[in-house]
Protein backbone atom coordinates (compact mmCIF):
# COMPACT_ATOMS: atom_id res chain seq x y z
CA UNK A 1 0.00 0.00 0.00
CA UNK A 2 1.12 3.33 -1.21
CA UNK A 3 0.73 6.40 1.71
CA UNK A 4 -1.25 8.91 0.07
CA UNK A 5 0.91 11.53 1.94
CA UNK A 6 3.92 11.68 2.99
CA UNK A 7 5.33 14.51 6.05
CA UNK A 8 8.98 13.76 5.00
CA UNK A 9 9.97 16.02 1.96
CA UNK A 10 6.41 17.86 1.31
CA UNK A 11 6.52 21.21 1.72
CA UNK A 12 2.87 21.16 2.75
CA UNK A 13 2.77 18.66 5.31
CA UNK A 14 5.64 20.04 6.80
CA UNK A 15 3.50 23.29 6.93
CA UNK A 16 0.33 21.57 8.28
CA UNK A 17 2.34 19.58 11.06
CA UNK A 18 4.51 22.82 12.12
CA UNK A 19 0.81 24.66 12.63
CA UNK A 20 -0.33 21.89 14.62
CA UNK A 21 2.07 21.80 16.81
CA UNK A 22 1.69 25.52 17.50
CA UNK A 23 -2.03 24.46 18.44
CA UNK A 24 -0.75 21.74 20.71
CA UNK A 25 1.87 24.31 22.42
CA UNK A 26 -1.08 26.56 22.79
CA UNK A 27 -3.19 24.02 24.10
CA UNK A 28 -0.51 22.68 26.71
CA UNK A 29 0.51 26.09 27.76
CA UNK A 30 -3.36 27.14 28.71
CA UNK A 31 -3.79 26.48 32.06
CA UNK A 32 -6.13 23.25 31.64
CA UNK A 33 -4.94 20.42 33.76
CA UNK A 34 -3.28 17.63 31.66
CA UNK A 35 -6.05 14.86 32.57
CA UNK A 36 -8.41 16.56 30.73
CA UNK A 37 -6.46 17.99 27.68
CA UNK A 38 -5.44 14.30 26.77
CA UNK A 39 -9.58 13.25 27.28
CA UNK A 40 -9.28 16.08 24.57
CA UNK A 41 -7.43 14.89 22.17
CA UNK A 42 -8.24 11.70 21.80
CA UNK A 43 -11.35 12.83 21.14
CA UNK A 44 -10.57 15.00 18.80
CA UNK A 45 -8.40 12.16 16.79
CA UNK A 46 -11.78 9.83 17.12
CA UNK A 47 -13.98 12.50 15.49
CA UNK A 48 -10.95 13.48 12.97
CA UNK A 49 -10.73 9.36 12.34
CA UNK A 50 -7.26 10.05 12.67
CA UNK A 51 -5.69 6.40 13.57
CA UNK A 52 -2.21 7.79 14.34
CA UNK A 53 -3.08 10.62 16.27
CA UNK A 54 -5.61 8.31 18.35
CA UNK A 55 -2.66 6.04 19.21
CA UNK A 56 -0.10 8.83 20.19
CA UNK A 57 -2.31 10.45 22.66
CA UNK A 58 -4.07 7.76 24.17
CA UNK A 59 -0.21 6.77 25.23
CA UNK A 60 0.68 10.05 26.08
CA UNK A 61 -2.43 10.28 28.49
CA UNK A 62 -1.28 6.43 29.83
CA UNK A 63 2.02 8.41 30.43
CA UNK A 64 0.69 10.73 32.58
CA UNK A 65 -1.33 8.65 35.00
CA UNK A 66 -4.90 8.22 33.37
CA UNK A 67 -6.45 5.25 33.26
CA UNK A 68 -7.63 2.31 30.81
CA UNK A 69 -11.31 3.24 32.07
CA UNK A 70 -11.40 6.76 31.27
CA UNK A 71 -9.80 6.02 28.17
CA UNK A 72 -11.94 3.37 26.82
CA UNK A 73 -14.61 5.65 27.84
CA UNK A 74 -13.76 8.81 26.11
CA UNK A 75 -15.89 7.95 23.74
CA UNK A 76 -19.19 7.75 25.50
CA UNK A 77 -18.28 11.04 27.96
CA UNK A 78 -22.00 11.99 28.14
CA UNK A 79 -22.28 8.97 29.76
CA UNK A 80 -19.71 7.83 31.58
CA UNK A 81 -19.45 8.90 35.81
CA UNK A 82 -15.32 8.85 35.24
CA UNK A 83 -15.50 12.59 34.39
CA UNK A 84 -15.66 15.32 36.61
CA UNK A 85 -18.20 18.00 35.17
CA UNK A 86 -15.33 20.62 33.73
CA UNK A 87 -13.94 17.53 31.56
CA UNK A 88 -17.37 16.15 30.08
CA UNK A 89 -18.02 20.03 29.49
CA UNK A 90 -14.69 20.00 27.47
CA UNK A 91 -15.15 16.63 25.98
CA UNK A 92 -18.27 17.72 24.96
CA UNK A 93 -17.12 20.72 22.67
CA UNK A 94 -18.60 20.02 19.29
CA UNK A 95 -16.15 19.74 16.22
CA UNK A 96 -16.55 22.26 13.77
CA UNK A 97 -18.27 21.79 10.47
CA UNK A 98 -17.22 22.08 7.23
CA UNK A 99 -20.20 24.21 6.82
CA UNK A 100 -18.69 26.34 10.05
CA UNK A 101 -15.71 26.37 8.76
CA UNK A 102 -16.42 27.47 5.60
CA UNK A 103 -18.68 30.60 7.10
CA UNK A 104 -16.19 31.65 9.56
CA UNK A 105 -19.05 31.56 12.07
CA UNK A 106 -17.94 29.54 15.54
CA UNK A 107 -20.12 26.08 16.18
CA UNK A 108 -22.63 26.55 18.84
CA UNK A 109 -21.39 26.17 22.18
CA UNK A 110 -23.20 23.68 24.36
CA UNK A 111 -23.55 24.55 27.89
CA UNK A 112 -22.15 21.60 30.74
CA UNK A 113 -25.07 22.61 32.59
CA UNK A 114 -27.62 22.11 29.55
CA UNK A 115 -30.11 23.82 27.81
CA UNK A 116 -33.47 25.30 29.28
CA UNK A 117 -35.01 22.13 27.59
CA UNK A 118 -32.59 19.81 29.34
CA UNK A 119 -31.23 18.12 26.53
CA UNK A 120 -27.52 19.28 27.20
CA UNK A 121 -27.10 19.84 23.48
CA UNK A 122 -28.47 16.83 22.28
CA UNK A 123 -30.79 16.14 19.33
CA UNK A 124 -33.94 13.82 19.68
Amino acid sequence: MQPRLTSFGNPLAGKILRHINSAGKVASESGVPVATQEPVKIRASRINACGFSTDMHTKDATVTGDTPLRLNLVATCREATVFTDAERAALELPPSTPATASTGSPPEAVSPAGSADGTRGRSG
